[in-house]
This record gives C-alpha cells, sequence and structure tokens, in this order.
C-alpha cells in the first residue's frame, strides 16, 4: 500500500506504510527524455494514483510517468534522465527512492544512491541503481552484481562466469538420474568441467570424500555432465571424428566450449562393443593409492552406484551466478 504525504504542490512524496520510507516514492512534475520505449509499458489505469500504485508494486519498476489520463512504467536498466517541467505542462513522474531513512527527504532536487531491488527469484544477484540530480533532471546509472551461493565457486567461463559445487557422502551412492534431480532442486544442473581449476578442484573434493569411504576401497567416482550421443553407440560410429572422446556426449550443462577438463582415463571412453552403447554417462574418478585414475573422466553405465571395484559418492552440480 502507498500512502500520500502533502508536501509542496510541484513536489508529493509517497510512503510505504510498511516500514520508515522504504520504498517510498518521490513525484514530481516531469517527463522521461532519455529512457528505452521497447521496454517501457503502457498500464492501463483510472488514476495517476493508480499509476503510481502499479509501479509501486511492481519490483523492478523504478520510475512511473503520466497523468491521470496516461500512465507509462519503466523498469530497471529502461529509463536514463528525466527533466522537471512546470505544473502547466500536466506531466508527473514518480521514482522510486527505496529510503530507509526514518524521515523522508523534502524536496526532489536531491541526488540518491545505493537504491537496491530485491528480487526472491534470484536471491544471489544485487540490482541497484543511483540517482544523480543536475539542473533540474534526474540521470540514473544501473548496476547488476551476481554471486554464488555460499559453498559455491565461482569459475570465469568463456561462456559465462559459473558456480560449481560438489555433493557427496562417504556413506551413499547415485546413480545418475539422482544426480540430476538433486541440481535440480538446487536451481542447478549436472555440471560438466570446463578448465583444469575446475577439474582439480572437483578432484580434490571427491578425493576427500572418498578417503572416508567405509569400505576403504582406492577408487570413487562422481557424476559430470555428459551422455553418449545415439550418433556414437556404434563401433565404427566410435572410430569417427565427430564421436571421438567429449565429442561424442551432449552436455546438460550448456556453458561448457573448450571442455579442458575432461581427461580422459587410458584406453577410454570404451563403453561400445559390437552389441552397442552400454555405457553412457560420464563419471570423475578420484584414487587413494596412486594418480593414474585420479582426476581423469571416464564413461559408465548410467545407473551404475556401487560394486566391487569403486562406488559413486556423488555429484557436481552447476549454474550461473545469482541464483
Amino acid at each position: 500500500m502507498v500512502t500520500y504525504y502533502d508536501t509542496l504542490i510541484v513536489s508529493e512524496i509517497l510512503k510505504s506504510t510498511v516500514a520508515h520510507c522504504e520504498y517510498s516514492i518521490i513525484v514530481f512534475w516531469g517527463k522521461p527524455t532519455n529512457y528505452s520505449s521497447i521496454n517501457s509499458t503502457t498500464v492501463t489505469t483510472s488514476s495517476w494514483n493508480d499509476c503510481v500504485n502499479y509501479c509501486f508494486n511492481e519490483i523492478y519498476c523504478v520510475l512511473a510517468a503520466g497523468n491521470d489520463s496516461s500512465c507509462i512504467t519503466y523498469d530497471f536498466d529502461t529509463v536514463f534522465e528525466v527533466v522537471r517541467l512546470e505544473q502547466v505542462d500536466g506531466l508527473k513522474v514518480a521514482m522510486k527512492i527505496n529510503s530507509i531513512s526514518e524521515i523522508c527527504p523534502e524536496s526532489t532536487s536531491t541526488s540518491f544512491s545505493n537504491l537496491t531491488i530485491s528480487d526472491p527469484t534470484y536471491p544471489y544477484t544485487v540490482f541497484s541503481y543511483s540517482i544523480s540530480y543536475l539542473d533540474d533532471s534526474w540521470k540514473f546509472d544501473y548496476n547488476v552484481t551476481r554471486t554464488c551461493p555460499p559453498d559455491w565457486t565461482l569459475y570465469n567461463r568463456p561462456l559465462s562466469d559459473y558456480c560449481l559445487k560438489l555433493f557427496g557422502n562417504p556413506n551413499t551412492t547415485y546413480n545418475q538420474q539422482q544426480a540430476t534431480d538433486f541440481c535440480d532442486t538446487q536451481n542447478a544442473t549436472l555440471a560438466g568441467l570446463e578448465s583444469y581449476d575446475e577439474r582439480n578442484a572437483m578432484t580434490s573434493q571427491g578425493l576427500a570424500i572418498n578417503l572416508q569411504d567405509p569400505r576403504g576401497l582406492p577408487y570413487s567416482a562422481f557424476w559430470v555432465s555428459g551422455i553418449r550421443k545415439s550418433s556414437c553407440s556404434t563401433l565404427a560410429e566410435m572410430k569417427t571424428t565427430a564421436c571421438n572422446g567429449t565429442s561424442g556426449f551432449d552436455y546438460t550443462d550448456k556453458y561448457l566450449s573448450t571442455l579442458s577438463g575432461y581427461i580422459w582415463a587410458p584406453g577410454n571412453p570404451d563403453g561400445v562393443n559390437g552389441s552397442g552403447a552400454y555405457q553412457n554417462c560420464i563419471m570423475l574418478r578420484t584414487q587413494t593409492n596412486g594418480t593414474v585414475l585420479l582426476g581423469v573422466v571416464d564413461d559408465v553405465q548410467c545407473t551404475y552406484t556401487t560394486g566391487t571395484a569403486f562406488d559413486i559418492h556423488g555429484f557436481v552440480c552447476g549454474k550461473i551466478p545469482g541464483i
């Protein structure tokens, strides 16, 4: 809910009744002069008050413009400059200033910094902006900061910054579908290995879990992104360039480009025989009694969880920062 506060004729201040001046809106005679018309929204309202309330209740709206007969709203990063007009011009602007001050500003001739928008859909993204006042005009500057959740690590990939986390338990085993489903619960996907840094970090974390294996197995593994292409399922197809190594697999991790972190175990991938493909998913191996299979990838049955030689104790999840 928004409440009006009487001030000067050319300036009205609206304030949330929730807490102090949080998400307050300053209203004055004016109009936007630099904005994106493509991303502005014409809203059907019955009054100027309804227009302001509409903007107030929209997460990304930073400004509404118009009067009792027109209403246009502008979201974050769509309006860049606003100028003051006179009352005779009949056009108003409502700027969100989301101040947390206990006292609302008494004048519109003010600059505002560290204004933020919080979207629960993106808990690790901060949408911030500032409004600078000079010579009866206000200029908007915007910034978006995206971070990884706690305990996730940020990596700089060619296609995008990316967050990775290895999940695992020395007392539990997982098949590939269970790994994929769990990553879904984290707003993530089963992740791949774009670089040596990613490979080394995930291997180190996996080895720490491997060392806690109650069966004392020298080998363990962790699911990473990769499912064999149906077009790479025969011995003849495996001999083609299109099916060589990582080229023979599709990846749920869509932010992979070089796949430099995929170092194949000797003789692998080898999960295709005369009867067809039988090992169609990819795992990252760890090893406690040497280094031959430490940090290499291998193809394995997608339903595999445990056996006499090794267990699959976890998986790597990944997502872009900000979610």
